[in-house]
């Protein structure tokens, strides 16, 4: 987040102090920026994460199992992490096991001596059905055979607590819920009911529209804190995230098994590799503590990014207590390994002290070792450093190669701090004309510092 030292004054100001910057493919380096502050230039940090498998390029499109986006929605997939592994082939009478306690469609029943309706039996019936349908999606590891696995589950679920009836049935009974009062609780059954063809014939756009709806149904109104539609929401959620992405999410199942086995022959390339899907959940439960641990382990065999990887735990607290020196320490060996994040990271505990003495003389210098290493955060960081004199004579010039450098490369934030430079005249003469092509990039790329300039210079409001 950035941070200005005097007050703003005016609103150009506040929305520059209101800005959030981040980034998924990022574990840890500082962003370089300037801001107006009663008509003068005033240094604003904006500290990012900079991840491992960074590849210093703003617009990369990493895909990532634990978070699915689409459609402007994103939806996580097995990347909770508190999974419940209830035994839940044990099944008796529906009857036998249902408990009043967080169920609030029991409020909809009344309480009489005289036997349940039928239509009380089906409500029961269908909450049981959700909570452990739910159960069987957070221990399902074999996504390969996830469709007939979980299929034949429903089908068998049905037959052994509702005795004669038929799946017909129940989609009916879904059915009417999803056309009265009960959308908000089971419309995720009902859409994996179409997905299939369980009761009725497949019809996947059905299907898919109700996962949507069950991703979005527990924002507002009375049920916010209603059990079963959190539930609904979440199982939405989970089979919306197979339905787009089932396939990727096998490759990556496969890619862990084959990275487990070299593992553990002690390869530190393949330590980091597993570390890394456990820490982003991919083709696997999301575990922070079994994260650090191979992490750990890679870092030890000695390999560069698992050291980077070590230290942003330390760093973050990731499956392990907070410790600024440790991670202080792993950076350093990452970098001096040649990892170019790591020299961006080290980079910057150098130039803020964190973990070590602050000394902007060896911050300049990693953060050139960084740049040449190809690291686009590093090149603009570097830019910066020569704009303002730190650690190093002050040279706008070479501030204004390595901010191009970094803009070329397609950094936003390097593209931003070169289109003010072409705006200010700082190390290159006034061009208006490049500094709205730059600054449009980096607008157009999320940059909101970028959005911000257009909007004050240029009257150029950017869509939402």
């Amino acid at each position: 987040m950035s941070s200005i030292d005097n007050k703003p004054t005016d609103n150009f100001n506040r929305s520059l102090k209101s800005l959030i910057f981040s980034s998924r493919t990022s574990k840890f380096f500082q962003h370089r920026l300037t801001s107006y502050n009663n008509n003068n230039l005033k240094n604003v940090k904006i500290n990012l994460p900079l991840k491992e498998n960074e590849n210093n390029n703003n617009n990369n499109n990493d895909k990532k199992i634990s978070i699915i986006t689409k459609d402007d929605v994103i939806y996580p997939i097995i990347n909770d992490k508190e999974k419940i592994k209830d035994n839940i082939d044990d099944k008796k009478q529906i009857f036998n096991k249902i408990s009043t306690k967080n169920l609030p469609l029991q409020e909809e029943i009344k309480t009489t001596k005289s036997l349940p309706s039928q239509e009380e039996v089906n409500i029961l019936f269908l909450q049981e059905l959700l909570q452990d349908f739910e159960k069987v999606l957070t221990i399902t590891e074999d996504f390969k055979g996830f469709d007939k696995y979980a299929t034949d589950w429903m089908k068998n679920y049905i037959q052994e607590n509702m005795k004669k009836t038929k799946t017909e049935y129940i989609f009916e009974v879904l059915l009417n819920f999803y056309q009265e009062k009960h959308l908000q609780y089971f419309s995720s059954i009902l859409g994996f009911f179409y997905q299939y063809g369980i009761g009725n014939k497949i019809d996947k756009r059905k299907a898919l529209e109700l996962y949507k709806l069950a991703t979005l149904q527990n924002n507002s109104g009375k049920y916010i804190y209603n059990h079963l539609q959190n539930i609904n929401n979440s199982v939405g959620k989970y089979l919306l995230a197979l339905y787009y992405y089932k396939d990727i999410i096998v490759d990556k199942q496969s890619s862990l098994k084959w990275s487990y086995k070299s593992a553990k022959k002690d390869n530190p390339v393949s330590q980091y590799e597993v570390g890394y899907c456990y820490e982003n959940g991919i083709g696997t439960i999301q575990s922070d503590k079994k994260a650090f641990e191979w992490y750990m382990k890679s870092a030890i065999g000695g390999n560069s990014k698992g050291q980077c990887s070590l230290a942003w735990c330390y760093q973050q607290g990731i499956g392990i207590d907070k410790d600024d020196i440790k991670s202080y320490e792993w950076y350093l060996k990452s970098a001096e390994g040649g990892n170019m994040n790591g020299q961006c990271n080290v980079a910057y505990y150098y130039e803020n002290g964190i973990g070590t003495e602050k000394d902007e003389h060896k911050a300049f210098e990693w953060y050139e070792k960084s740049a040449l290493n190809g690291s686009t955060f590093g090149q603009n960081s570097l830019g910066y450093f020569y704009e303002f004199g730190i650690g190093t004579v002050k040279d706008p010039v070479k501030a204004i190669d390595w901010y191009t450098k970094s803009a070329k490369r397609g950094n936003n934030i390097g593209q931003f701090n070169l289109g003010r430079c072409y705006h200010d005249g700082i190390g290159i003469e006034k061009d208006v004309k490049k500094a709205y092509e730059w600054l449009l990039k980096s607008a157009k790329a999320g940059n909101q510092q970028g959005q911000l300039y257009l909007e004050r210079f240029f009257y150029i409001k950017m869509k939402p």
